[in-house]
């Protein structure tokens, strides 16, 4: 499994926030089309779950 982390701003205030993912065409900058397991267009980007920033 590979782990990757995600900068958080200082000015962030602190709750629940949905972390979600796409791709994009490197040359336009469009995202992309994602597909579920039967080839049905799901929209242009996939939850990943909910994260919690808390004060530090």
């Amino acid at each position: 499994m590979d782990r990757y982390g995600v900068l958080v701003g200082e000015d962030t205030p602190p709750g629940r926030y949905e972390l979600v993912a796409g791709m994009y065409e490197p040359g336009s900058g469009e995202r992309l089309p994602m597909v579920d397991e039967g080839g049905v267009a799901i929209g242009d980007k996939v939850s990943l779950g909910m994260v919690e920033v808390v004060d530090g």
